[in-house]
């Protein structure tokens, strides 16, 4: 499992203010962006964590919105195909879900990325379309959710 740390991208960057303030008050709260890998599955989850505002009750509640990428890798390029999106509940009005929603399995192509630097805890890579990403493993001790 990794945590972004930084990005360029402004598909990520248009979710929150830079502080992780929501845009609005009504808006949710950003948890965990980052990514889990699984490599005998030869999938990359791409996960976005979200939070209720701060004045709602159930503070402790989340959302993962979840984009499933296939992926094949050369050297230190990585080829990825989209195979399907979900929502995954942690917990909801305080209660513990953790059941992932996804829709059926589809493959399309979805883009690559060049692979910069990675040394098993940071990684940096850059998109087919030129912006660059920084990710740090998560420790055991870190993970809010599934194992990596």
């Amino acid at each position: 499992n990794w945590t972004l740390l930084w990005t360029d991208a402004p598909d990520i960057l248009g979710l929150a203010t830079s502080s992780g303030t929501p845009v609005s008050p009504i808006a949710p709260h950003l948890g965990r962006i980052g990514q889990e890998i699984d490599s005998d599955a030869k999938t990359i989850a791409n996960v976005i964590e979200y939070k209720p505002p701060s004045w709602l009750p159930f503070k402790e509640d989340s959302i993962e919105q979840r984009v499933i990428l296939g992926y094949e890798q050369q050297d230190d390029l990585v080829d990825l195909t989209l195979q399907g999106i979900g929502l995954r509940p942690i917990k909801l009005f305080g209660n513990s879900i953790n059941r992932q929603l996804t829709t059926p399995k589809v493959t399309l192509p979805f883009g690559q990325f060049r692979i910069l630097f990675n040394d098993g805890d940071l990684r940096v890579v850059q998109t087919q379309q030129g912006f660059f990403s920084v990710n740090e493993r998560l420790r055991n001790d870190d993970e809010t959710s599934s194992s990596s």
